[in-house]
């Protein structure tokens, strides 16, 4: 008789559970020019571009409304002027990566031997049944379409002739995650702005709890 022992099952809900009370993560990366001052109190215009999408224009609202959440001056909402001393300019890309991974189990082949009785001098003595298991280890292999998106926002001054880049960011983020906590995710890219800054902050956190990512001013 064969009995299969489901370890990796087991394995698989004990992993879930322990993980459903776990952080959401993303990836940011930040720089800040060490020589040029960036003044919070200063207006900012966000460009779209010549021709944005739909999707650039709803990024752009969302993303000047939590500015001025966080305290910015950004033109065309709280503030209006024709020209202002610093631009912002961002891009967006959705894509994909294949990945392949692995994990085993074990099996049971479990045999039963009898071994029949017998008589003696003593009269006679029952059989006995003996149980063995073999254990195999198996591999189960698994693939699969990891889908992300980079996030990228530049700040400009305006103040020289020229353009000269203050501040970059970037976000790296799996697309159900950002959809799922899209606010949060760009909310704490501008809380960074003025900083430098790489690694993986949480964005499942309510808006009051992402203290941790305050900004220099």
């Amino acid at each position: 008789m064969i009995r299969t022992y489901c370890k990796i099952l087991f394995l698989s809900i004990a992993l879930c559970l322990a993980l459903s009370g776990c952080a959401t993560m993303a990836y940011y990366s930040t720089e800040q020019d060490p020589q040029i001052a960036f003044d919070k109190q200063k207006p900012l215009t966000i460009y779209l571009g010549e021709n944005p999408s739909v999707s650039d224009k709803k990024f752009g609202l969302l993303l000047g409304e939590l500015m001025v959440e966080q305290g910015f001056s950004i033109n065309g909402f709280n503030t209006d002027m024709k020209q202002t001393p610093y631009a912002l300019g961002f891009d967006i890309e959705t894509k994909s990566s294949n990945y392949t991974g692995s994990y085993n189990y074990m099996t049971y082949n479990t045999q039963r031997t009898y071994i029949a009785g017998t008589y003696s001098g003593n009269g006679y003595n029952p059989g006995t049944t003996i149980t063995t298991q073999v254990p195999t280890t198996h591999t189960q292999v698994y693939t699969g379409v990891y889908v992300y998106k980079l996030i990228r926002i530049y700040i400009f001054s305006r103040e020289q002739k020229e353009r000269t880049l203050l501040w970059y960011g970037g976000i790296h983020v799996s697309v159900g995650d950002y959809d799922k906590y899209k606010e949060n995710t760009i909310r704490n890219l501008i809380k960074l702005i003025g900083q430098d800054f790489k690694g993986d902050l949480d964005i499942s956190k309510n808006p009051q709890d992402l203290a941790n990512t305050d900004s220099v001013w």
